[in-house]
């Protein structure tokens, strides 16, 4: 190899790490619009059950929290987990 060509090998050796930085600041993503589109329409229906259970959550706490005897803790749990736990 001439010096020429070391020279030219070696300015594309040292380019590559520049080329890197700029691709990964910069992600693609698939889809385009459609793809933003559709995650924000997957993250407000993942916060809506977030919220919605959350609620849920506060209820029982509440309840739980006034609760005076067994009788009455066992009517703070949801429908559900007592019919399972019978």
């Amino acid at each position: 190899m001439n010096k020429a060509g070391f020279v030219l090998l070696l300015s594309m050796l040292a380019s590559l790490p520049v080329q890197a930085q700029q691709s990964a600041a910069q992600p693609v993503q698939p889809g385009g619009d459609a793809g933003q589109q559709k995650f924000q329409q997957t993250k407000e229906r993942l916060l809506k059950a977030l919220d919605q259970r959350i609620d849920r959550l506060q209820k029982v706490k509440a309840c739980a929290e006034q609760a005076q005897d067994a009788q009455a803790l066992r009517t703070c749990r949801p429908q559900s987990q007592a019919k399972g736990r019978k």
